[in-house]
This record gives structure tokens, sequence and C-alpha cells, in this order.
């Protein structure tokens, strides 16, 4: 998504955060029953990490290769890819 991704980097502080819960609280709140089971589990997990302060958030950039098979490192433990949410 090209046009979205310049807004999906950046950091949060943590009174941006502290909001993020709240309004994200209010949703489940309100819509938690409808939503779908993926976007609910997205929404607890960014209440997770935002009820941990600020972070910080690094768009994921898609490659060739994630439609590659895993090599034999990554399936045998190999290293794992960085995470895209770093907290502060």
């Amino acid at each position: 998504m090209p046009y979205v991704t310049p807004y999906l980097s950046g950091v949060v502080s943590n009174s941006d955060a502290a909001g993020l819960v709240i309004a994200l609280k209010d949703v489940i709140a309100s819509e938690g029953s409808g939503l779908a089971s993926d976007i609910y589990l997205a929404v607890l997990g960014v209440v997770a990490i935002a009820e941990g302060g600020g972070f910080e958030l690094n768009a994921e950039i898609a490659s060739p290769e994630k439609d590659e098979k895993p090599s034999a490192s990554t399936r045998a433990g190999g290293p794992a890819a960085p995470s895209p949410i770093r907290g502060r």
C-alpha cells in the first residue's frame, strides 16, 4: 500500500500511546463482538504494546523473497526477522 506506508512508520509518544489505549478499549467495548477475529486480535495486540508507553513503528517492506519457501535455517530455528514494532 504505497499511499499508506509513509503514515505507518515513526515514533508514538507516551501521551499518544495512552490516547490510543483509551480509543482502542472503546472500540473493543462497543464493537468487540462484531469485529472479525483477526482484527480483534490485532486490536488487543496494539493495546498491549501501547499500554507499555511510547513505541516505534517501522513499516514492513515486502520483498520478493517473501513468496519463496522458507530456507532450511529459518525452518530449523535460524535467525528470525526483526520485529516491526519496537518499545522505547
